[in-house]
């Protein structure tokens, strides 16, 4: 808080650098830099942590710490690093206990464990898979229950 008093741009400037560093990642995959896409990839999840800790009432900056720990997941899936890209999802499913869910949140959200379910079912590991879309079941069922409040 201290920081943000004394310096009120400072949030903008943060984001700007979050989003910097997604795109980056972006572009390094696209032209095949796997590697170099993951390393962007973690910064730009430690951006946005640092972020949503001086902001924590900000639920688009929750939604984008999501995003980037699914862009984390998808590198390390990329570099055939399967048990770390699962790790990293459920990662992006934590932030369901740090901020009261959207309806878009918990959509995304649902999408992510539904991945992991397919992830664990192929690795074998069935009980995993289970539990992962019961997880995904739960909170698809959350974002319609809230879309429908909000209509």
């Amino acid at each position: 808080e201290r920081v943000l008093n004394s310096n009120p741009g400072y949030l903008t400037a943060l984001n700007g650098r979050d989003i910097a560093l997604g795109a980056r990642s972006n572009v390094l995959f696209a032209q095949g830099r796997l590697s170099e896409s993951l390393v962007a990839a973690k910064e730009s999840e430690a951006a946005y942590e640092s972020y949503v800790e001086l902001n924590r009432n900000a639920g688009v900056a929750w939604g984008n710490l999501v995003g980037a720990r699914s862009r984390v997941a998808d590198r390390l899936l990329s570099l055939g690093r399967r048990r770390e890209a699962i790790e990293a999802w459920r990662h992006a499913l934590e932030v369901e206990r740090s901020v009261p869910l959207s309806s878009s949140l918990a959509n995304n959200l649902s999408r992510m464990a539904a991945g992991v379910a397919i992830w664990e079912a192929d690795a074998g590991n069935f009980a995993a898979a289970e539990k992962a879309v019961a997880e995904s079941e739960r909170l698809f069922t959350r974002a319609g229950r809230d879309e429908s409040q909000e209509g």
